[in-house]
């Protein structure tokens, strides 16, 4: 049982037992030591008076001395004993201590290996992406896992808003406008956060500007992010090519409206499609105002009595049946 006692009831437990030794000692001692004094009082003052009683003080003194004896002796080993248990005590004492102090760095030993194991863990998981593991706390205690908890809060501090900025990164990389970073961010997270929504606004401005060009609105602007914006000069000249499309096209409208019909688009000014597009346009006109032009030639030539060279019958296009339609009515066209 007293192995099983705390270290602290150890300690009381010998302290209270060499206390008492030491009391039952003494009591002894002093009850003897007052017998023997008082044999002596009442036996070695009468003997100076009375010769006759000399003896019996002589008795007395002996025992007097036998007990002072006695008391020395149990004296001697009352602090024989004390000396003893006081050693076997410490002896104990340090046992004991070795014992907490062994089991203790052990305790301390295992929780570090643990500790370090969990952030060998989690650093390969961060390494590999993995920004949502975190530290288990539960697999720790007291402090240990106060620690653990901190680690968690300091990964969730970092990574959170990394988090959400790549979420709403892959929505923009989809075409989806509908979010934005709406959490609190601070230091470097909101310098991250205002260049992810910067990105957010740029687009939404690019999705404006290319939406009215889309609808044949070509009045938008679109000023540069920055010296270095190549987006905003791709979409200016987009539209510049887009307006010069049309300016081509509305020329050669007024241009038939007035009756020039000789005029042409000049195709060098365009590139690519716009190219082909302003190039068909021309061929189109030269498709319908060449066989209108000789008609009305040949209706020129009729009216002064000349006679005209023969179509050919073979022609079953839409303007040589114009024409023929035009010379047998002998309408002209053109005034």
């Amino acid at each position: 049982m007293f192995r099983n006692m705390k270290m602290e009831m150890k300690v009381m437990c010998a302290i209270i037992l060499m206390a008492v030794i030491v009391l039952i000692v003494g009591m002894v001692g002093m009850s003897q030591i007052n017998k023997s004094r008082d044999e002596i009082a009442k036996i070695t003052l009468p003997s100076i008076i009375a010769p006759e009683i000399i003896k019996e003080a002589q008795a007395a003194i002996q025992r007097g001395e036998r007990a002072f004896s006695l008391f020395k002796g149990l004296m001697i080993g009352a602090i024989v004993l004390f000396i003893l248990l006081a050693v076997a005590t410490g002896i104990l004492i340090r046992r004991n201590v070795a014992d907490v102090v062994g089991g203790l760095m052990n305790n301390v030993r295992t929780s570090l290996n643990d500790l370090r194991n969990e952030m060998q863990r989690l650093t390969k998981a961060s390494h590999e992406g993995m920004l949502s593991e975190r530290c288990r706390p539960e697999k720790f205690q007291g402090d240990y896992a106060e620690i653990v908890r901190d680690v968690n809060q300091i990964m969730d501090a970092i990574l959170l808003p990394i988090g959400e900025g790549n979420r709403i990164l892959r929505l923009l990389h989809a075409g989806n406008l509908r979010e934005k970073v709406e959490i609190v961010c601070k230091g470097d997270h909101e310098r991250m956060k205002d260049a992810v929504n910067g990105l957010h606004s740029r687009l939404g401005e690019l999705v404006v500007y290319v939406t009215k060009i889309a609808f044949g609105d070509l009045t938008p602007t679109m000023p540069k992010a920055s010296e270095e914006d190549q987006i905003q000069e791709k979409l200016v000249l987009m539209k510049d090519n887009i307006h010069a499309l049309v300016a081509d096209v509305t020329m050669l409208a007024k241009a038939a409206v007035d009756g020039k019909f000789s005029t042409r688009a000049d195709t060098a000014k365009h590139q690519g499609d716009f190219r082909k597009l302003v190039a068909g346009v021309n061929e189109i006109l030269d498709a319908i105002i060449v066989p209108l032009a000789l008609a009305a030639e040949y209706t020129d030539r009729i009216t002064r009595g000349e006679i005209a060279p023969k179509m050919s019958d073979n022609d079953k296009s839409d303007s040589n049946k114009i024409f023929l339609e035009m010379v047998a009515q002998n309408k002209p066209f053109f005034k």
